[in-house]
């Protein structure tokens, strides 16, 4: 059994809701974000040629090509 060390929902849910932004705390929509960012990421493996970049280069092509702020991906 995993226990947490939170002693009442009510400090549980304020910590959840500080580490996880609002779009993607329902299931629903997590999982569709999910999907996008897995999309995203098989395009960039399909390139013939090795690309080195750096990690906000990446974060605001992601942005850019699929709308993917970098708020949720941390």
């Amino acid at each position: 059994m995993c226990t947490f060390p939170y002693h009442n929902d009510e400090s549980f849910e304020m910590v959840v809701s500080e580490a996880i932004p609002g779009n993607i705390r329902n299931s629903d929509h997590f999982l569709m974000f999910m999907k996008r960012f897995n999309e995203y990421l098989k395009s960039r493996l399909r390139v013939q040629h090795v690309v080195q970049e750096t990690p906000p280069s990446f974060l605001k092509d992601c942005q850019t090509k699929v709308c993917i702020e970098r708020k949720p991906l941390r």
